[in-house]
């Protein structure tokens, strides 16, 4: 009996039927890669049974180098360009080697209001107002702004009218008008905040902490004045701009959408024109280097254009210093000279850095903090810098306390110190210290306006790009012996100067703190200031 021929299943309209042949060939391609997966599978560790065996792999991030992204361009010591085209703006940030050091001594706040007028004073074409218009119809920001060693001035803009920007920037910093009516009002707005000067502690407590640390003389202690103020007029400014900033070369930081081949063709311009300014104001400078020599060899006076500057006077000793303050709370400052490196390629710069992250550290790591506020409550607030610079450092530690527990929170802070100068540190803490700072590493370079910006401020530091290659394995590196070496050095109590502002503290207490306690010294009370002038309240 033949068989009965199997009915087939007509075809779906517009599907296709498929050969047996074509049906083993798919059959063979999903054997093959069910194969494959099981080989891959196969090759796979097994599944980790507890986050303790998990294996995790990361690359190690680097920044782009100062090499690539440096764009040399007559006139400027330096520009780089990072390019990010993810949003249609562009930042430039422009540095001078002119700050409040620059300052005469009988005209102190000049670097300052200089760089401030630059912006607020309008330009030898522009009114105030005029110049005020023509930035926010380009929805610009252009700003400037003094320092103690450098002039700085950012712009930020749209790329589309970046040109305009960056003209109007450069016609604010090489053709400022200082107008005379506008300096008129940023002077009374001054004069009226002396009134105020002395009411925050804070501000005060800073002041009084760098006259005490630094010296009375120094730029981060010399402070405006009405006599001083009074003599900042726009012949002064003028006359500090022409002297000094045109004088200068800048760095140049620049970031976001715009091609290299463009910020050269548009920067090479300008600074060209400064090129030549900064020619002219050269030759003035020689004539008047020059008549000011011959002034002072008629007069017989050592020194080139007059007497030779006053030497600076010398910080205070070691020892507590006391300003009664009618706050609620009392702010305290103790600390010392910092770590002088002898350049930035100074080794002692890392171990700086790992002693300061375990000190009061920017990660969970900090001494200070967990015993004054976490384990003992006895402060609202510290913070803890140790710096390490060619020149100035210094060791400061801030407190805010309420005065009877003060004294028991300066001692806690001797003791910390004395800590880390007597035992070295253990392994696991230098490791989370290690650990904090490498891990901060990238913030460094967060974005094309960090990156651009930190090699721009290398240049202007003196320090090199190799110290951003090196900063890792040199972190690693730092010993506990050399943690320990260096806070000998610079934890040593007898080294401290201690302020208070706030109500009074107890006399018996700070009797047991200073001469037989901890510190060294003498208790010196404070005078309050004159607001106005500065000088003693009550003296002639």
């Amino acid at each position: 009996m033949s068989a009965e021929p199997v009915a087939r299943r007509p075809a779906a309209p517009g599907r296709r039927l498929r050969s047996p042949a074509f049906v083993s060939s798919l059959l063979g391609v999903a054997v093959a890669q069910a194969l494959m997966a099981t080989s891959v599978v196969a090759q796979r560790p097994a599944p980790a049974r507890h986050p303790s065996e998990l294996s995790l792999h990361f690359e190690r991030w680097s920044p782009p180098t100062a090499e690539e992204i440096a764009l040399p361009i007559t006139g400027a010591r330096s520009v780089y360009l990072m390019r990010d085209d993810l949003v249609p703006l562009v930042r430039l940030t422009l540095a001078l080697p002119v700050g409040d050091e620059d300052d005469p001594a009988e005209r102190v706040g000049l670097a300052s209001m200089t760089a401030a007028m630059l912006r607020r004073g309008g330009t030898v074409s522009r009114t105030p107002a005029e110049l005020d218009e023509a930035i926010d119809a380009l929805g610009a920001r252009l700003e400037v702004h003094g320092g103690e060693s450098r002039t700085v001035a950012t712009l930020v803009s749209l790329s589309e009218v970046f040109p305009e920007a960056l003209d109007l920037l450069f016609e604010v910093l090489l053709e400022p008008r200082f107008d005379a009516d506008r300096l008129a009002r940023v002077r009374r707005a001054l004069e009226t905040g002396f009134a105020s000067r002395e009411d925050d502690p804070v501000a005060v407590l800073r002041r009084r902490w760098n006259d005490l640390s630094l010296g009375p003389d120094h730029p981060r202690s010399r402070q405006l004045t009405r006599a001083s103020l009074a003599r900042l007029d726009d012949v002064a400014l003028h006359e500090f701009h022409r002297r000094h900033l045109l004088a200068e070369q800048p760095w140049i930081a620049l970031s976001g959408a715009i091609t290299d081949e463009r910020a050269r063709a548009l920067l090479g311009e300008h600074l060209g024109r400064w090129s030549r300014r900064r020619a002219a104001a050269a030759e003035l400078a020689d004539a008047d280097r020059a008549e000011g020599a011959a002034a002072s060899a008629a007069a017989d006076v050592v020194g080139a254009g007059g007497a030779q500057a006053p030497a600076r006077r010398p910080p205070a000793p070691p020892g507590l210093y006391l300003l009664e303050h009618p706050a609620p709370q009392g702010k305290m400052m103790i600390g010392g000279p910092g770590v002088t490196i002898d350049g930035w390629a100074d080794e002692r710069l890392w171990t700086a850095m790992v002693l300061q992250e375990i000190l009061d550290g920017g990660g969970v790591l900090s001494r200070l903090r967990s015993r004054l506020r976490a384990r003992d409550g006895l402060v609202y607030t510290v913070q803890g810098l140790l710096e390490a610079a060619p020149r100035d450092a210094l060791l400061e530690i801030f407190l805010e306390a309420e005065p009877p527990s003060a004294i028991a929170a300066l001692r806690a802070v001797v003791d910390e110190l004395e800590e880390l100068a007597a035992r070295p540190v253990g392994a696991e803490e230098l490791e989370l210290a290690q650990q904090g700072l490498v891990q901060r590493y990238p913030f460094h370079f967060a974005d094309a306006e960090a990156i651009a910006g930190r090699y721009a401020q290398d240049d202007l530091l003196g320090r090199s790009h190799e110290h951003w290659a090196v900063y890792r394995d040199e972190i690693d590196a730092v010993s506990a012996r050399q943690v320990q070496a260096l806070a000998r050095e610079v934890l040593d109590p007898e080294r401290l100067r201690v302020l208070w502002v706030g109500p009074p503290l107890d006399d018996r207490l700070l009797r047991e703190v200073v001469g037989r306690g901890p510190l060294v010294g003498e208790v010196t009370r404070l005078p309050r200031l004159d607001p106005a002038t500065l000088e003693p309240l009550g003296s002639p």
